[in-house]
């Protein structure tokens, strides 16, 4: 791994003429981007807990189901690890999800059930093979 002072980053750029100087412009000078961030709504659906469970109830949940024997360990796995901080949906639209804690109700079935489409439409038949296994454990 090389090291290199800012100094030396900021004259290669000047050496490269125009080309890279557009991406040094000042924000206001950028033009917008097509991301924009969208917030995860909660579904009002009375006859599903996980449409509005905190991620520590749903971790305690799977824990449950995994000591039974209900679920395997990849699901397992899948359901115990922590929300990123942005997630797609299925219009391609960026997520917010930083503002979930694990006491923020949060509608999990949507949310895996937008994944799980996501990862068959990529071709990740893998990781769409856990996601599945993870949406018939919420009951989608």
């Amino acid at each position: 791994m090389e090291i290199y002072s800012l100094r030396s980053l900021s004259s290669s750029f000047s050496r490269n003429g125009g080309r890279d100087n557009k991406d040094l412009a000042a924000p206001a000078e950028r033009k917008a981007t097509s991301h924009h961030f969208v917030q995860f709504e909660i579904a009002e659906d009375p006859e599903s807990p996980y449409t509005s469970i905190t991620p520590s109830q749903l971790r305690e949940m799977a824990t449950e189901s995994f000591e039974s024997g209900e679920i395997d360990q990849e699901t397992y796995a899948a359901l115990a690890d922590e929300l990123p901080m942005q997630a797609l949906d299925r219009q391609g639209q960026i997520i917010d999800l930083s503002d979930i804690t694990d006491d923020t109700p949060f509608d999990f079935q949507d949310y895996y059930k937008n994944q799980l489409e996501i990862a068959m439409t990529m071709g990740d038949d893998e990781f769409a093979k856990v996601l599945k296994s993870v949406v018939d454990f919420l009951g989608i």
